[in-house]
This record gives structure tokens, C-alpha cells and sequence, in this order.
């Protein structure tokens, strides 16, 4: 049966199943039970009821073998009891397979008395010892059901299953059979009917081999289900009725034969009757008609006045021998019997004494039976004599009084043609049934094929709806009545973490924090005005929650009216709003601290230019020089500041190109230092001097933020924050959480610290966007998402190890690039002052400070300087007399026409003009900003020894 094993990591269930089991063990022992009966004549063991069919040898030895079949597939994953039960099967098949060739061949090999012989005659049975047609196409439908019920195909399954429903309907039918016919002669095949206990293991095995072989994942209810239910109970019907009509036939074929045995006996009775009436015959003896000797009456024979010698022929005398010689005429057999004949040929065989006996003990008008004469079924009958006064005559001296039974007349009819003529109407009507039954499953198959294509579509419109109420962005829900959860979707189990059974039935406000429970209720409350639903709320999962926004309208079907909607998830959306409110702020921050730069620069400028001068002036006063020197030291610090916050505000797309990595890693360090606490130490090992490929601001960015995170890892109880930075030779390639780098040269940044270090769970997410494991309100999230997303970008490797209580490590591996770096911002020391220089300078600033600072300083210095507001001041000059200026020290960020326009248009003029802009803005401090001609880029605020040798460079290399 359907038991047998899956290819499933689940462990089968080894337990024998029970129902099979016990089934199995009651028909073998019934089975082997009758074959006892057998083989000691215990009647009881062979049939239930001595009147009754008893079930043959053979049908006993097929139940033994069906039941042992049956027992074995209650062990559904054992390989050898699967072929032991197949092997049964197909004997007990070949058993029933046997017999119904010998009835339609009509052929008999004598193997039905083999085990044990049977008498002929016997009640029930056209052939001694052999089982009933019926009983054998039972055995042959089981068996084949039983060897498909080991199958793993549905089909085969189903078929299995319909087999062994056929053969419960057969036995139902054949039970019909036995409660409704009087006699047990007519089975669905003739005189040959099954045993009652036969048809009740028969049902027993086809119902629980039906039961055991259905597929557990096909329901009874479903469309395979219903088409069985549907063959079977139209099969059962059309059989019921077929065994009615059948049963008729044979009824009617009962009543044609008895009626015909009562017309011969009526007839023998009639003739009796008036031989009786006129006390007998005479006639001529002869050797045909000799005289009775057993007849003792004195006058039994007589002379005629001619001579002729007369015999007395009795009534019983006169009927015998017409019995005898003009039966033929009739078609029917009949003889005159009696307990006491004075004829011993009117001794009783055995049924006749049995008939005789049964009138004189119970009575009764009639005795019927069907019995074998000569090989052939016949209908006896027998009906009493009644002894009559003309019977006195030759049977008064034997004690017979008048109306006593003196013996019986019998007449057997032959049924081979009326058994014929049934079974040609039989045919017909069988036919008939066949046609009707095969019209009724067309209708059912076409009813049924509707039907599956009607369920076919519902299958396909339901996986169209799961898939899309599936694959909403969010979660799906269907409340009936507003009240209980009836449908949901994955989103919805997944993001509760609640199970299919914990979702079924939960009330709506059951997800509602305490605070958003009223409002939640008072919107459930207008649904039914407004028809919708829509508003934000804090909704409580199992071991989270979360802001969503929750859409929803009444649908109504008929009666029922449902509350269907959709719920998005916002905590992403509110993650990225307060992400895009910090990063406003931070370019907000940005821009302003990029003007505030500039101007401070511009102030810082005017500032260390004056003084400057005033070192200058106060060389003997050493007190003043001394404080004085303190302001430059002052202006110094301000000046590396302000660099670092210009750093920290460029605004611009990544530009790769050459640079020294560890020039970036000491900005980053000095800008890290004024924000992290004096309790972490700084530790900084630059080793590697390379040149990457890179965008200095996103490098710079990793590296403040990898920092960042140290330090934020060791705020409570401080640490030290390791940083180093050497070149190494990767020989293999290394991958780590889906980058790899390739073998080659690379510079590698670590960043160490001595903090509370992260778990195994925590150290597979740290890369993911908007997690986070500080505090709401302390961070984005999105620190170590960029860096690995930079890191990337650039062709490199960022990993992690940590140990929870051990701090954490990050390297990041930069490919070195064979490219040179370009040059940096000018930082040149302190050279002496110019003293004999006579070029003319021309300086242009609109800080009018800045101006008179840098003309007294250069003008010290021996050059002639003319100084300008604006670049447009500066282009009239430089238009008019281009080749009276040797050098043109600019602003960039100025009004009318910036730096950057007038150097344009100045090497425009003339190429060969030495020229040095200097800004206190962030966009000129990036080299990438350098335009072809211009010698040198200056920071604002500009010391006079950098300016002085500057222009003493430019100078000389125009020269």
C-alpha cells in the first residue's frame, strides 16, 4: 500500500500500521481455520450455517495467502516484506485466475479437488470442491490491487484503490444475493454463489486495503477523491441493480422450473387419482406388462368368457410405468416413492427418503430442492400422497388409514435450458448495464473533466494570488468581520515571528503598542464610514516592533464582509530620512565651515602678515618679539585647524588620482586628535611612504571613521587607539565576505583598539547599512557600510577580527599605484629674506589688510609690489603693460573676476608669467585644481618666508 518509504532527511515512522496488521492475521487464521474444518468434516468451520454455501479449499488457501499479503504491508519500509507481499499476491492471483479459465473454458483439470474432495450435489456448487466465479475475480482484483498498492505513482495508487473498492462492491452485491433469494442458487454468475463468510473477509480486505493504499496527501474530498467517490457509489448502484434484475432472472428461472415439475406431478396426481377411482385396471399380460407380484388382492387375475388371461394393474402400478416409459415426452423425470412400497422399485434414494421424511415430521404441501442427477443440476420436487379409500384396497393390511401420507410423487426438471435461456437474458441485461454504466462514467469523466479545469484555473488564480500578496513590498492581512486574522502572507510570519497557527484568529489591536491602541481603535471605528483606512502606528511583534504604515478598505463577498489591507514597513524610511537630515546637517556644517575657513583665513592672513612685520620691527625689543613670536606659534595652530576643517567640508565627486597615503593618514590623526578624549592614547606607526590611487577625501573618510569607531569602542573606560601604515607583498589571493584581492603590492592601514570588541553574530552585519549598535540618536549606521562600500570602489579590501572583551582590528588593503604623486601645497621652511630682488610684483587680494600686509612685507623684501582689489583691476593693469610685471601673486575667491578667470586670461597674454594663487577655501587646496602654467598653490594664511621663497623660486626659474 501506499506506505512505502520517501527519500526524506525525516525519519519514517517504523511502526507497523495496525488496521492492515489485523485484518491481515484475521484472514489467514480464518482461512486456515476452514481448511481444518476440512480436513476433520467440521461443518461449522466450513460454512456458517450447514444450509449454507461452504466456503471451498481452494478460497481458503487464498485467503491464508491474501492474508498474509495484507499483514506485510503494515511494514511499509522493509524491502523484503514488500516482495514476500507481492509474491502472495500473485499466487492467490493465480489461484482466482485458474478457476475463471475454468469456467469460461469450461475446462476442469481437477485441481479443485486436490486438497480435499467434495461431493456432488452439494448446495451451492455447479462443480464439486470449486470456489464461485465470483470469489475468484475477487482474488484476481485483490491481487492486482495488493501489487499496485506498492507503487509510488498516484496513478497506480488510485487504480489500486478503485480495484479494491470493486471488490468490496462485488461481495456487497453477492450478501445482497444471499438475504434476498430463498434459495442459494443464483450468484452473479449462475447456480455457483459465493460463501457468506467468504464475502465477508472479501469486504474486510477490499475496504482496508482501499483505506490503507490511498495517498495520505490526496484528500477524500479533493477532485481525485471525488471521482473516485463518485465511480464507486454509480458502480454500486448499477451493480445492486444488475443483482436485483440478475437475481430476477434467476428467481423467474426457479419459478419456470417449479411450475413445471408442479404441472407433472399435478398431472401424475390427476391420473393417480382417477385410476384410483376406478380401483385400477386390467389388462393383457404381457412380458411388458407382467401381473404384480407385490400386489395381494385375490382377483388380480382373471379370465375373460373368450379365454383371454387379464392382469390388475394398481394406481401405483398404472403411474409407474407410465413414469417410466413416456418421461422422455415430457422433458421431466418423475417417480412414485414411498418409506413402505410393496415395490422395492418405489425405494426412496437418499433425497427422496430425506423429502419423505420431512413431510412425515413437519408437514408441509411441498418439497424443493436443486440437486445434481447424473451430472446435471435438476429442480426436484415432491409432493405427499395422500392415502384415499380406493387406496384401502391394496394397502389396508399395511396400516395406512385414509388421509395418511402413504408416499410422494417426484418430478426433477433438467435446468440446462432454462439455466441457457437465463443466461442469454442475463446477457442482454448485463449488456445492457455495461452500456448504462459506461454512459454514467462518460458523464462522470466529463463532469469531472469540467470540473478539473474549473479547479485548475481556481489552483492557478490562488498561486497568482498568494504570489502577488506574497510579494507585496510589505505585509498583507484579511481580517473576517474586521475581528479575526484568516489570511496573511510570508512578509507578515516573517516579520512577526509568530507562527501559522500563533496568526490564526488574532484580533487586530493585539499589534498595537498601549500608547497607539486608542487611536488605532478609533480609526477601526470610522472604517465603516469612511471605507479605508490609512495612518501610521507603532506596531508589536514578538520580539520587536516597528513603525508602519497601515492602508486598508472593507471588501464584502455576499455575507461576509472582510477588512483587507497592506502594512509597510517604515523603519527603512525613517532610517534613511534620519540619515538624509544628518548628512543636510553635515553638508550644511560643511558649507558653513567652509566660508567660515575662508574668511578666518583671509583674517589669519592679515593677521601673521602684520605680525610678522611686527618681528620685524621689534628685533631689539626682545620681551615684544617674544610674545609677538607666541602669536605666530598661535596663528600656526589656527592655520592647521582651519586645514583640517577645509578637509573635513569638500563637497565634490570622486576623483582618483595619484597621492601619498600616509599624508592623508597624519591630516586624519591631527583632525581625530582635538575630538576624542585625553583617556584614549593615540599610537601612529607610519611606515610606507607609496602612492596610491585614490580619492584623498573618501580615504580620508574611512580612516576618520574606522577611528571613529575606536574611539566611540573605548569611551567608558579608555584604551589606546593603534594606527599603522606599511607596505606589504600579498602572494596569494584573499577574500572576505565576497571581495578578493589579487596577489600584487599594497599598502595596509590597521586600526586597532583595546575596547569591548563584538561577537561572531555582530562581526556579520557590521558592513550592512543602518546597523548599528549604539543607542538610538548615536549613530547612522552607515560609518563601516561606506567604508567597505569606498574601500571597494577603490580596488581594495577592508577585514575585521575581534574577540568580545579583546577590541577589534580592521586592515584595509590598498593596491600601491606605479604612478607619481603629485605635488602638495607648498609647505616650504623658512628662508632668508630677499634683500636685492627689483622684479615687479603685482598682488591681488580684495582684503584691503591682506593687501597692505603682503605690500609692506614683499616691499621689505627690495621688489616693487602693486597690489588690487579685484582681478578686474588687476587684468586693466597687466592688459595695459604686459611686460612690465615679473610675477602675479593672486586671490582665487575674489568679486568681479575670481583668480582663477584673471590667471586664465594673464597666461593667455603671457604664458611665461610666473603665477602663485592662494586661497583660504577648500576647492584650491585640492592639487587636482592646478591649472597648466601656474607655478605654486599657497594656503592661506601665508607666512612671509613661505611667500619670500615662493616667489624667489618663481622668479628664479623664469630667469
Amino acid at each position: 500500500m501506499h506506505l512505502s518509504p520517501q527519500a526524506s532527511a525525516i525519519q519514517p515512522d517504523i511502526k507497523p500500521h495496525l488496521a492492515p496488521l489485523l485484518v491481515g492475521i484475521f484472514t489467514a487464521i480464518t482461512g486456515g481455520f476452514v481448511l481444518f474444518g476440512w480436513a476433520h468434516e467440521i461443518t461449522i468451520l466450513k460454512s456458517l450455517n450447514s444450509a449454507w454455501v461452504s466456503m471451498k479449499p481452494n478460497t481458503a488457501s487464498g485467503f491464508i495467502l491474501a492474508g498474509l499479503a495484507l499483514m506485510l504491508t503494515a511494514f511499509p519500509f522493509s524491502p523484503s516484506a514488500s516482495r514476500a507481499s507481492r509474491l502472495f499476491a500473485l499466487l492467490f492471483g493465480l489461484i482466482g485466475l485458474l478457476t475463471l479459465a475454468e469456467y469460461l473454458l469450461s475446462w476442469n483439470p481437477g485441481f479443485d479437488q486436490w486438497l480435499f474432495p467434495e461431493a456432488a450435489g452439494t448446495v451451492g456448487t455447479s462443480s464439486p470442491g470449486r470456489m464461485a466465479p465470483d470469489t475468484a475475480l475477487c482474488f484476481l482484483l485483490l491481487a492486482a490491487s495488493l501489487i499496485l498498492s506498492w507503487s509510488q505513482k498516484k496513478t497506480l495508487l488510485i487504480t489500486a484503490v478503485t480495484l479494491s473498492l470493486l471488490v468490496a462492491i462485488i461481495v456487497l452485491v453477492d450478501l445482497f444475493c444471499h438475504l434476498t433469494n430463498p434459495f442459494d442458487i443464483v450468484g452473479l454468475w449462475g447456480l455457483t454463489v459465493m460463501a457468506v463468510h467468504t464475502a465477508i473477509l472479501f469486504t474486510m480486505l477490499g475496504l482496508t486495503l482501499a483505506w490503507g493504499t490511498w495517498p495520505r496527501q490526496i484528500s477524500v474530498w479533493s477532485l481525485t477523491g471525488r471521482i473516485v467517490r463518485s465511480f464507486a457509489i454509480w458502480t454500486l448502484i448499477l451493480a445492486s441493480s444488475l443483482a436485483w434484475n440478475l437475481r430476477r432472472e434467476g428467481v423467474e428461472t426457479l419459478n419456470s422450473a417449479i411450475d413445471i415439475a408442479r404441472a407433472s406431478i399435478q398431472k401424475d396426481l390427476c391420473f393417480r387419482k382417477w385410476a384410483t377411482s376406478h380401483g385400477g385396471v386390467y389388462v393383457i399380460a404381457s412380458k411388458k406388462t407382467p401381473p404384480n407380484p407385490y400386489l395381494k388382492v385375490p382377483d388380480r387375475d382373471v379370465l375373460t368368457t373368450t379365454g383371454l388371461a387379464l392382469t390388475l394393474m394398481n394406481p401405483a402400478y398404472m403411474l409407474r410405468e407410465m413414469q417410466n416409459n413416456f418421461s422422455d415426452n415430457y422433458g421431466t423425470r418423475s417417480r412414485i416413492v414411498s418409506l413402505k412400497p410393496l415395490n422395492p422399485d418405489n425405494d426412496p434414494d437418499a433425497w427422496e427418503a430425506r423429502a419423505l421424511t420431512s413431510f412425515e415430521r413437519e408437514g408441509g404441501k411441498e418439497f424443493i430442492q436443486i440437486h445434481q442427477l447424473d451430472g446435471d443440476s435438476h429442480l426436484r420436487m415432491m409432493v405427499p400422497f395422500i392415502v384415499e379409500t380406493g387406496c384401502l384396497k391394496c394397502h389396508a393390511d399395511q396400516g395406512y388409514a385414509v388421509g395418511d401420507i402413504r408416499g410422494g410423487i417426484d418430478s426433477s426438471v433438467p435446468l440446462a435450458p432454462l439455466l441457457r435461456k437465463q443466461q442469454e437474458d442475463s446477457a442482454r441485461i448485463s449488456l445492457a448495464y455495461c452500456l448504462i454504466w459506461a454512459f454514467g462514467m462518460t458523464g462522470i469523466a466529463l463532469f469531472y473533466r469540467r470540473e478539473h479545469r474549473l479547479e485548475i484555473a481556481n489552483l492557478q488564480e490562488k498561486a497568482f494570488s498568494a504570489s502577488v500578496i506574497n510579494s507585496l513590498p510589505g505585509t498583507f492581512y484579511a481580517y473576517e468581520d474586521g475581528l479575526r486574522l484568516i489570511r496573511w502572507n510570508k512578509n507578515l510570519e516573517a516579520m512577526s515571528g509568530y507562527s501559522a497557527d500563533e496568526l490564526l484568529g488574532r484580533h487586530p489591536l493585539s499589534w498595537f503598542s498601549n500608547k497607539d491602541k486608542a487611536r488605532a481603535q478609533a480609526v477601526f471605528d470610522t472604517v465603516a464610514e469612511t471605507g479605508e483606512i490609512k495612518f501610521e502606528a507603532e506596531i508589536v511583534f514578538k520580539e520587536k516592533s516597528a513603525p508602519f504604515l497601515l492602508t486598508g478598505s472593507w471588501l464584502i463577498l455576499g455575507d461576509n464582509k472582510y477588512l483587507i489591507g497592506v502594512g509597510i514597513d517604515l523603519s527603512e524610511q525613517k532610517r534613511l530620512e534620519e540619515g538624509l537630515r544628518q548628512a543636510q546637517k553635515m553638508e550644511a556644517m560643511g558649507t558653513l565651515s567652509g566660508g567660515i575657513a575662508h574668511d578666518f583665513n583671509n583674517i589669519l592672513s592679515a593677521l601673521v602678515g602684520y605680525t610678522e612685520l611686527a618681528l620685524i620691527q621689534t628685533q631689539n625689543n626682545k620681551p615684544c618679539h617674544k610674545e609677538l613670536a607666541e602669536i605666530i606659534k598661535a596663528t600656526d595652530r589656527a592655520t592647521k585647524l582651519i586645514h583640517q576643517i577645509l578637509i573635513f567640508s569638500r563637497k565634490q565627486d570622486p576623483e582618483k588620482h595619484p597621492l601619498q597615503a600616509s599624508l592623508i593618514v597624519k591630516e586624519a590623526l591631527e583632525l581625530l586628535r582635538a575630538s576624542i578624549p585625553a583617556t584614549i592614547e593615540i599610537r601612529q606607526d607610519i611606515q610606507s611612504q607609496s602612492t596610491i590611487l585614490a580619492d584623498s577625501t573618501q580615504i580620508h573618510q574611512v580612516i576618520m571613521n574606522l577611528c571613529t569607531n575606536a574611539s566611540h569602542a573605548m569611551l567608558e573606560g579608555g584604551g589606546v587607539l593603534s594606527v599603522t601604515l606599511k607596505d606589504i607583498v600579498v602572494e596569494q589571493k584573499i577574500m572576505d565576505g565576497g571581495t578578493e584581492i589579487d596577489p600584487g603590492h599594497y599598502v595596509l592601514l590597521t586600526v586597532s583598539d583595546t575596547g569591548c570588541g563584538m561577537d561572531q553574530k555582530t562581526l556579520t552585519k557590521i558592513f550592512n547599512p543602518y546597523f548599528t549598535t549604539k543607542a538610538v540618536g548615536k549613530g547612522t549606521g552607515l560609518g563601516l557600510a561606506v567604508a567597505h562600500c569606498i574601500i571597494k570602489g577603490h580596488h581594495g579590501l577592508i577585514t575585521v577580527c575581534s574577540d568580545p572583551g579583546h577590541g577589534a582590528t580592521f586592515k584595509v588593503y590598498l593596491p600601491v599605484s606605479t604612478e607619481k604623486a603629485a605635488p602638495a601645497l607648498e609647505t616650504a621652511d623658512a628662508a632668508p629674506p630677499v634683500t636685492d630682488a627689483q622684479e615687479r610684483l603685482m598682488f591681488v587680494d580684495d582684503e584691503s589688510a591682506v593687501c597692505e600686509a603682503m605690500k609692506t612685507i614683499l616691499t621689505q623684501a627690495g621688489y616693487q609690489v602693486s597690489t588690487f582689489a579685484n582681478g578686474l583691476e588687476a587684468w586693466q593693469a597687466l592688459s595695459q603693460s604686459p611686460a612690465d610685471w615679473d610675477a602675479l601673486i593672486t586671490d582665487v575667491t575674489m568679486p568681479e573676476m575670481t583668480g582663477d578667470q584673471l590667471t586664465a586670461k594673464a597666461l593667455k597674454l603671457r604664458p611665461e608669467l610666473p603665477i602663485i594663487l592662494c586661497s583660504g577655501y577648500s576647492e584650491i587646496l585640492d592639487v587636482t585644481t592646478r591649472k597648466d602654467g601656474v607655478f605654486a598653490l599657497l594656503q592661506k594664511p601665508v607666512s612671509k618666508n613661505i611667500l619670500l621663497a615662493t616667489i624667489a623660486k618663481a622668479l628664479g626659474k623664469s630667469a
